[in-house]
């Protein structure tokens, strides 16, 4: 049979219309509504959370290459990879040139909120920060592709948050090094002092330290539901919605000085996937690399003598992340700027790339429209030469 495959903005258009997002797997429908063959299952981890695997099988009549793995960002989930749709995310080029991809989704996210124990609200499911995804969530998730696909290893690719989970993951249990062929970092979230953006400002202000105090979560439904009504508002405008939502994002994340890499449509896509809800501690966690300037385990004050055995908590180890590293840096990227990316990189024992997209910011390396011709096919290149 044929397949007949959409633009990237006539398919996003098309989700929306037939309401695929309102249905329980909408992220294996949105596979196969691209002609792939998708696949869902669950993986429990070491402490009990239940996570959701999403598979993209390679094309058929397409020789194997190998397995990535492929894990997403901070309020982010699997569906990410697959916004922009077939013709430009990474999924289904890597699918098209023989790899078996599975895409990860961290504890508390939008496909992930079960716990053998502890009901969803309860503040023993978010007790948790990033490490706990990269020490518990990552191992869980990495076997299961390994065993699934009979691999002896995978690919990685993260974006942000899912950069700083494998890192932790390498750097503290070394012996996973062996289980990554490549490890590709798409905008690292490790050394974050240099960041310029408003979200570390608006974190540290006294009233937001107050109110943490009183919360096991940081729900961002309000903004989402805002961005809705406004993309409805607009719909017949996409030029003013782009310009509104330009104007938002760009003090977070950096702002494109030459083109803007998103559609109205992915706009709405980004809108959607999004997981409203992090833990408060993921978010501390940042905050505290932000003030100190180190890649270090969660602070937790009284107790670190307890925990670590010193009053401070230690630094992770980098020189124990041994795996071939490919870095990627958004130009524009103002969350995970160059100076740290250039700090992490001159602390990796075997870098074997270090790119910079042009005109890139944050989140245009999984939604920008341009992301396929000047970001996925350069790292195509590099994980077909492992697979040889």
């Amino acid at each position: 049979m044929k397949v007949k495959f959409l633009s990237t903005n006539s398919f996003v258009r098309n989700i929306f219309s037939n309401n695929i997002f309102r249905q329980s797997d909408e992220v294996t429908k949105l596979i196969s509504q691209s002609g792939y063959k998708g696949e869902r299952h669950q993986v429990k981890t070491q402490d009990g959370y239940y996570l959701t695997v999403h598979r993209i099988l390679p094309k058929k009549n397409v020789e194997y290459k190998g397995t990535v793995f492929l894990m997403h960002g901070l309020f982010r989930n699997s569906a990410d990879y697959i916004a922009t749709g077939p013709k430009v995310a990474l999924p289904y080029l890597l699918s098209d040139n023989g790899f078996d991809c599975y895409l990860g989704n961290a504890r508390g996210s939008k496909y992930c909120q079960e716990h053998v124990k502890h009901p969803y609200n309860s503040k023993h499911f978010w007790n948790f920060s990033w490490e706990e995804i990269g020490l518990y969530d990552l191992p869980a998730m990495i076997d299961f592709a390994i065993d699934k696909s009979n691999s002896s290893k995978v690919n990685y690719i993260g974006h942000s948050q899912g950069c700083t989970t494998a890192v932790a993951l390498l750097a503290s249990r070394p012996e996973y090094n062996k289980f990554i062929s490549q490890l590709h970092l798409m905008a690292p979230a490790v050394f974050m002092n240099g960041a310029t953006t408003i979200a570390f400002s608006f974190w540290n202000r006294a009233i937001f330290k107050i109110l943490s105090k009183y919360l096991d979560t940081i729900d961002i439904t309000p903004i989402l539901q805002l961005i809705k009504k406004l993309s409805e508002r607009n719909g017949e405008n996409p030029e003013k919605m782009i310009k509104i939502y330009k104007s938002i994002t760009c003090k977070f994340v950096g702002q494109n000085k030459k083109e803007v890499q998103l559609s109205l449509e992915a706009i709405k896509a980004f809108n959607h996937f999004m997981s409203p809800k992090v833990s408060k501690k993921q978010l501390m966690h940042y905050l505290q690399l932000y003030q100190t300037g180190k890649f270090q385990r969660f602070d937790h004050k009284d107790q670190n003598q307890t925990i670590y055995g010193s009053s401070t908590p230690p630094e992770y180890i980098l020189s124990n992340v041994t795996a071939p590293t490919y870095l990627y840096h958004a130009e524009q990227d103002i969350l995970t700027d160059k100076s740290g990316i250039d700090r992490f990189s001159q602390e990796l024992p075997h870098q074997q790339a270090y790119r910079v997209i042009p005109d890139f910011n944050h989140i245009d390396m999984m939604l920008g429209k341009d992301a396929r011709e000047l970001l996925y096919k350069d790292m195509l290149q590099f994980l077909l030469k492992s697979s040889i």
